[in-house]
């Protein structure tokens, strides 16, 4: 999952004077307390980058591939290029080379080292390690490069996570903070290493009142109202990015410290009433009984009982590359396929790729990139895909 639920109280970046890019004129630059300022032009440019399919794994009846469900955040990389693959419902991970071979297969159900509960989120730190967050642990189920169980770390607080990032500079994760029963909560983006926790980005999150569908017969709390922002973060090595308001603004960290904010001045689309149901589409599904069993609500109360927020966000996801470009994946309402803008390492917009391109949910070290796709069996499949050089006939 690339995103956590969110609303207002966001921290907001000091105002400074501007002053142009002589470099480049759709460019300009400014700084705010050392954090380069960098907002681009409205006006896409389109990319016609050659993007191919290099392999794709899943889908097989038996055996390591015969994985249903795969999570966008159940994915991770090596240096070596090394492919791992969460596979939650078989309480396993899975290892693969950079050809789609199969390496290793590791982890079981149990309460013991190496063994899973109910595992949510892997990552893959620079040397190897592989971190899986354990909701029935409430913590850190860890392995060694080579499968080897290591000793787990639990949580110091109870978490609910929604991402992880293995950086160098330690264990990046999106979470949200509970603030009992007189303050507020939190949403937190923190980097965890052996000794200390810090915070690099947080913001009030919404305490809602209870609902009641009748359209479904399920009561809800803590719901934010529909197409309000969402925690969106990705990372590569120690540079992350992170969104987390409704205009076109993604915050460059690395490691800890915050570097850039990259914007585009885009204006935004007022939310209305037809749009919130758009985003629902034929309604929203709910999981009961464990979540085996799914009730749809009915879309019209939905919007009535929740509400939605004055503009439309513009950002739905954000990845980082290897070389340090960030791919922004806009916001589409519903099931609208949205466009991709590549921002290049310095902060410079370079073009936007058509709706329909794949966006990365991970990358190898040699820039291919891999996306979770669903094929119309709803069977999901790990595709990899070599970004650029020339397209096969």
């Amino acid at each position: 999952m690339r995103s956590l639920a969110t609303t207002t109280g966001i921290l907001l970046l000091a105002s400074a004077c501007a002053s142009s890019n002589t470099e480049n004129p759709g460019v300009e630059r400014t700084d705010s307390a050392g954090v380069d300022i960098v907002t681009n032009g409205p006006a896409d440019i389109p990319l016609d980058w050659p993007i191919t399919e290099e392999f794709r794994l899943g889908g097989a009846d038996s055996g390591p591939e015969a994985f249903y469900r795969v999570r966008s955040d159940g994915l991770g990389t090596d240096p070596s290029g090394n492919t791992y693959i969460l596979d939650a419902g078989n309480f396993r991970v899975l290892k693969f080379d950079g050809e789609g071979g199969l390496v290793s297969t590791f982890g079981r159900e149990g309460g013991g080292p190496g063994e899973f509960q109910f595992p949510a989120l892997l990552a893959v730190s620079p040397g190897g390690e592989i971190f899986v967050h354990d909701y029935g642990k409430a913590g850190l189920v860890r392995f060694a490069p080579d499968g080897e169980p290591l000793n787990p770390s639990p949580w110091g607080e109870p978490v609910a996570v929604s991402a992880m990032h293995a950086a160098p500079s330690g264990l990046m994760v999106a979470h949200r903070k509970y603030g009992g029963a007189d303050a507020q909560d939190t949403v937190r983006v923190s980097v965890m290493t052996a000794s200390d926790t810090t915070t690099i980005a947080y913001y009030v999150a919404p305490r809602n009142e209870q609902i009641m569908l009748e359209s479904c017969g399920v009561g809800l709390a803590g719901l934010p109202r529909l197409l309000f922002p969402e925690m969106l973060v990705g990372g590569y090595g120690d540079r992350m990015a992170v969104s987390r308001i409704p205009e076109y603004v993604v915050d460059v960290f690395e490691g800890m410290t915050h570097v850039a904010s990259f914007r585009r001045a885009i204006p935004n689309e007022t939310a209305t009433h037809e749009r919130a149901i758009a985003e629902l589409g034929e309604g929203m599904r709910i999981g009961v009984g464990g979540g085996d069993q799914v009730r749809v609500c009915d879309s019209e109360e939905v919007v009535e009982k929740r509400g939605y927020a004055p503009v439309v966000p513009q950002i739905a996801g954000v990845a980082v590359a290897p070389d340090g470009t960030i791919w922004v994946q806009r916001k589409g309402v519903g099931n609208e396929e949205a466009p991709i803008d590549i921002i290049d390492p310095s902060g410079a917009y370079t073009g936007t790729l058509p709706a329909g391109t794949p966006f990365p949910d991970a990358f190898l070290p040699n820039g291919n990139l891999l996306s979770v796709e669903r094929d119309e069996l709803d069977v999901e499949y790990v595709v990899a895909y070599r970004v650029g050089g020339t397209a096969p006939e």
